[in-house]
């Protein structure tokens, strides 16, 4: 061959294919090999399968460009909802990693640049995953990744997509690195009962059978789209219908209720109770508090607990403040707690609470009861109590009752129940209050016996509201034997005793036994003097009860002049504004009123009124009396129509502070109808005048 046609060994212009440099002679054909082309679009990773029965939710349609993080506890859906996005979306590149380790982000990041024809057979997963990371932030192609389950922000720290394309993000952590001030948050919720109730009735069509009780197990599992998905795998298999397995669930631990791991629907890679214990285990290894704390808001109300309770001295056991307000902070970065916007309560998901009350100790619950205990008597004593607190109060001290009322009874009962009891009966809630007091009494007769002192104290409260609920000639028995009772187990001269003993004369007196009363009184002060003094306060206060069962009785002159001496004692000895003093200016009043000095008694009542507002507030229930009693001698002096209009004012501030059956509010009703029948009275008359 003449050398001006032999192949040089060089290429020039542009090629469009691969190109293999020989030395020599080439004999035979030559094959030119086309370079491998991407197929789009590109999907890599498992998008997990639609879950049957899908229920849309809010946070479908709150999907937007940039990076989106779906944020909410365990078992809520977030996954379902990206998977959903994920399967609709028609960008030319999505990506599904499980992003639980840096490793198996990595691996996703290196798997979507070989799809891509980044990275040649070899290259390591590290440069793999660098080159699709930067491919992603200057593509024209657009992509979605899905970044599913982050654990720990740290495992995805140098491996964030950027550029114009879409990142979703799902959640339990609130971590601030993942909550960036430029993402787009949706809070992933529970089901409402709506859904629950539709996703009931499509998963149990083909079981109609099955489907009585839907409602309560919806509620019994608190509208946890993995625990209702996971309870109906259960009943199915077995044949139970929902009410049956909610009587299981109401006796048996979690763990028996599970389907078998062959049995787990929709790909659940773990039962409710599993998934809730990693995410504690995690928690435990972040913070040492962690455990403790968890295991006493399990105690609690899961709707609300105070975090003063969590953080109180009690529960630290040698840590400081700051550990426990970080301990906080971190069970709700983890998700197993949420925090309110003003950090003042924690909220607790009640599956979470019973995963960690059935993995505690018989010894840890009991160790745990009684600090639990004492820090809610601690703002039970809170003074002045705040008016918004008071309802989460009785609300966690009944959820620690439910969990550990043994543990709180014996060798006595603890302070936190006498502190709920007798705010329930000063409230005016006294079937709350009866059914309290009866639920310990339960407890504490048969472990403390009938003649100890608490026992006697709870007999006590009882009888009081047996007679506030109107049954005062029960009230009249029951303390004639507690009387009896409390003298031969305690005692003539011990405190319940004489509490008992004042008790029944008060009681007496509403039952119309005014002689009795009087007759009994009069001994009371006598002993209260010898025991206490003359200006002890329980002596005080029978010398109060002494001069109102006089009026009782018709000395209204005589009620009046114990009165005015009772008046300057307690000035002298408590001051002017003495809770002791302010009542008895305004039994004194009341008593003037009586005797017919009705004006002078509205200009009590009215500066009394000013002096409660001014001490307490206007919404305080020692307020609202004065203004009732102002109101009620205003119509008595004869001013209707203003008495008609404070009292109506009157009946909308008291059910607001106090409720529609508090009896203040039931008076302030009654008195309005008694003015607006005067006024309707006055009118008949003049008409029939004129």
């Amino acid at each position: 061959m003449p050398p001006e046609d032999r192949p040089t060994n060089s290429v020039s212009g542009t090629v469009h294919v691969p190109v293999v440099q020989v030395g020599g002679d080439v004999h035979g054909g030559i094959h030119f090999h086309a370079a491998p082309e991407i197929s789009w679009p590109v999907r890599v990773g498992v998008v997990p399968r639609e879950a049957d029965c899908y229920q849309s939710r809010p946070a479908d349609a709150a999907l937007s460009c940039g990076l989106t993080v779906l944020v909410g506890t365990g078992g809520v859906g977030k996954t379902q909802t990206a998977a959903r996005h994920a399967r609709g979306a028609g960008h030319d590149v999505v990506v599904w990693v499980t992003a639980t380790t840096t490793q198996t982000v990595l691996a996703g990041y290196a798997e979507a640049a070989a799809r891509l024809l980044l990275a040649e057979p070899g290259t390591g997963v590290t440069t793999a995953a660098t080159r699709f990371l930067s491919w992603l932030q200057t593509a024209e192609r657009t992509w979605l990744i899905v970044l599913d389950d982050v654990v720990d922000p740290a495992a995805m720290r140098g491996l964030w997509p950027s550029g114009s394309g879409q990142t979703l993000v799902t959640t339990r952590r609130r971590d601030s690195s993942i909550l960036r001030a430029d993402a787009n948050v949706v809070d992933v919720t529970i089901f409402s009962a709506e859904q629950s109730e539709s996703y009931l009735a499509a998963k149990l069509a083909a079981h109609p059978r099955l489907h009585a009780g839907a409602a309560t197990l919806a509620a019994a599992v608190h509208h946890l789209p993995l625990a209702l998905a996971q309870a109906v795998a259960y009943l199915v298999d077995r044949g139970l219908t929902c009410h049956q397995y909610v009587d299981r669930f109401q006796h048996q631990r979690l763990t028996a209720l599970a389907p078998e791991p062959s049995g787990l629907p929709d790909d659940h890679r773990a039962t409710v109770a599993v998934t809730w214990s990693l995410s504690i285990g995690l928690a435990t290894s972040l913070a040492p508090l962690a455990k403790p704390m968890l295991q006493l808001a399990s105690l609690l109300d899961p709707h609300g607990v105070p975090t003063a309770v969590l953080t109180n001295e009690t529960i630290l056991r040698g840590a400081d403040g700051d550990d426990a307000a970080d301990t906080v902070r971190c069970l709700h970065r983890l998700g197993l707690v949420e925090l309110s916007t003003d950090g003042r309560m924690v909220t607790m998901h009640p599956l979470v609470q019973r995963v960690t009350r059935e993995d505690m100790t018989a010894a840890e619950l009991a160790g745990l009861a009684h600090p639990a205990a004492f820090a809610l008597a601690a703002l039970w004593e809170t003074d002045p109590l705040d008016p918004a607190l008071v309802p989460s109060l009785r609300a966690n001290t009944s959820a620690l009752m439910a969990a550990a009322l043994h543990h709180l009874v014996g060798p006595g009962c603890h302070a936190v129940l006498f502190a709920c009891g007798e705010n329930l009966r000063r409230a005016g809630l006294l079937a709350d209050a009866r059914q309290h007091y009866e639920q310990v009494l339960r407890l504490a007769h048969p472990l403390l016996g009938g003649e100890h002192e608490e026992v006697l104290f709870i007999r006590i409260s009882l009888a009081n509201i047996r007679g506030d609920l109107g049954d005062i000639g029960g009230a009249v028995e029951e303390f004639s034997r507690l009387r009896d009772d409390c003298h031969r187990a305690l005692g003539a001269d011990h405190h319940l005793s004489l509490g008992a003993r004042g008790n029944l004369a008060n009681r007496q007196l509403e039952a119309g036994d005014v002689s009795g009363a009087l007759a009994a009184f009069a001994e009371l002060l006598a002993d209260q003097t010898r025991l206490l003094g003359p200006y002890a306060e329980q002596t005080l206060t029978v010398r109060n009860n002494l001069a109102h069962a006089r009026s009782a009785a018709g000395d209204t002159t005589g009620a009046i002049v114990e009165l005015e001496r009772l008046l300057d004692d307690l000035r002298r000895v408590y001051g002017p504004f003495h809770p002791t003093t302010l009542l008895s200016r305004a039994n004194l009043a009341s008593n003037r009123a009586d005797a017919g000095d009705v004006a002078g008694a509205v200009v009590e009542f009215e500066g009394l009124a000013q002096e409660y507002e001014r001490l307490l507030g206007t919404d305080h229930k020692d307020t609202l009396t004065a203004r009732i009693n102002l109101a009620a001698h205003r119509a008595k002096s004869g001013e209707f129509h203003r008495a008609i209009t404070e009292l109506e004012q009157l009946v909308h501030d008291c059910t607001n502070a106090l409720g529609a059956g508090h009896p203040r509010t039931v008076l302030a009703w009654g008195l309005l109808e008694e003015g607006r029948q005067a006024v309707r009275h006055l009118s008949d008359t003049d008409h029939g005048q004129t």
